[in-house]
């Protein structure tokens, strides 16, 4: 998930921050305490192209 994060947003802190916030949004990640992980497999195109 943090690749696709990092690789969606070329580490650009701003739309980093967004597209985060959209996944964890969608509730393909449950959390955990101290991390996230996944809640099940990972869809195709779960993390959308643009925000």
């Amino acid at each position: 998930m943090l690749d696709q994060i990092v690789a969606k947003t070329d580490g650009v802190p701003l739309f980093v921050e967004e597209l985060t916030r959209t996944v964890l949004e969608t509730n393909l990640l449950r959390d955990e305490g101290d991390h996230y992980a996944l809640a099940g497999p990972l869809p195709p195109m779960a993390i959308p192209a643009t925000l």
